[in-house]
């Protein structure tokens, strides 16, 4: 992509010359040399390392089709690492299978499933139609809506806003959702860079889909609340919860040192701060999903999400994929990692189990390498990690 600016110009010369009505061609005339120019990533290698180790360990031990993560600095947006396995060998060129060249953080879009509930919560705080101290019945577990049923895992009987996030429910989100409108939701995301390129034009990027509809039902509304309906990859993800970040300010990736644009205001820096406060929730609260992102001594805020996999005949009844964003530390923000793990076999599929303790392994290294100082948390003690299924994030 950048090949013209770091090749030059040689200083050897073919042309072609007329003497005498015969063509002749001349070579090796010399002409001043300009040198390819510096071209400066944004990847740190140490950092990389550690995310290429923590993925093909999780793609290895979940018995996985692929996994995927972007890390990058929170405030800068500047990608540190990024890596897809399984990989290949740009040595080996017998056997070569073109399918491992894909760079599946660009290239693959799904539906995100529960790691979109942050965004369409700060779209009804937005909103302001649903109090924001408001408690939501969510017994008996199931919302039917347009001749759907929506269902929860856990089993509530009521949920503030932030247990709506906490728990991971399909069922408070909705209920919640409807009232503001899908309309308000969709725009949100468009605002937020889904459905559109990355600022770094990856070559083979895939922008995915934001529905928009002229008229709302129920149903469409709710299922885009808790991530269904659109499509997105995961750079999307990862450069989307900047807003969580910088008190609303969006912030474009780069992979070019030089390169990163102006940040963008997309939401007020009190629905920012509220959401982020209820991520933290998600991963270090009671009965929180992410609880497996939760690292010793700092502060994280995260979203695990859990998809279907849809096909030509509908939704797969056993295939998903797993996923966790998470922002470290969350009281002084420094790195965002997106993950996603495809068709885990082995140890379930939920995403708080199978891709938040990828984030973890990774964030811990990051954390002790940059330096970054730690901060027990005031409001929840350390998590004591269990082994009992996290709150389903599938619809």
């Amino acid at each position: 992509m950048y090949n013209h600016q770091l090749s030059g110009t040689s200083g050897l010369e073919e042309r072609t010359l007329n003497l005498h009505k015969r063509l002749t061609r001349e070579t090796l005339v010399h002409k001043p040399v300009t040198p390819g120019g510096d071209l400066h990533l944004t990847i740190d290698s140490t950092l990389q390392y550690y995310v290429e180790k923590a993925l093909f360990k999780g793609l290895k031990n979940n018995a996985a089709k692929s996994a995927s993560a972007i890390l990058i600095h929170a405030r800068t947006g500047e990608i540190l690492a990024l890596s897809t396995m399984p990989s290949f060998n740009p040595n080996a060129r017998r056997g070569f299978n073109a399918e491992l060249i894909r760079n599946r953080v660009f290239t693959d879009v799904y539906e995100p499933g529960s790691v979109i509930k942050p965004f369409s919560m700060a779209a009804v705080l937005t909103a302001n139609v649903i109090d924001k101290d408001a408690i939501i019945q969510i017994a008996p577990g199931f919302l039917k809506i347009n001749g759907y049923t929506i269902r929860d895992v856990g089993r509530d009987h009521q949920l503030d806003l932030a247990g709506i996030i906490r728990r991971s429910s399909n069922v408070g989100m909705s209920k919640v959702a409807i009232p503001t409108g899908g309309a308000v939701i969709s725009r949100l995301l468009t605002d937020l860079g889904f459905g559109n390129n990355t600022a770094i034009y990856f070559p083979g990027e895939s922008i995915g889909t934001v529905p928009v509809k002229r008229v709302w039902s129920d149903i469409a509304t709710a299922s885009l609340s808790y991530g269904y309906s659109l499509s997105v990859n995961l750079a999307q993800l990862a450069q989307a919860y900047t807003v969580f970040a910088n008190d609303g300010d969006l912030i474009s990736l780069s992979l070019i040192k030089g390169k990163s644009q102006p940040p963008r205001n997309v939401i007020s820096p009190e629905v920012a701060n509220t959401v982020l406060d209820m991520m933290i929730q998600a991963v270090d609260g009671p009965g929180a999903g992410g609880k497996r992102a939760a690292i010793k001594g700092y502060v994280i805020a995260g979203k695990s999400g859990t998809s279907r996999k849809a096909s030509s005949g509908g939704y797969k009844s056993n295939k998903y994929r797993a996923m966790f964003v998470g922002i470290a530390p969350a009281n002084a923000p420094e790195f965002i990692m997106a993950v996603v793990v495809d068709e885990p076999t082995a140890h379930g599929y939920f995403g708080g189990a199978i891709a938040a303790p990828i984030f973890k392994e990774v964030l811990e290294d990051v954390l002790r390498i940059r330096n970054i100082p730690g901060h027990e948390s005031e409001v929840f003690p350390a998590v004591h990690v269990s082994l009992e299924p996290e709150p389903s994030d599938s619809a």
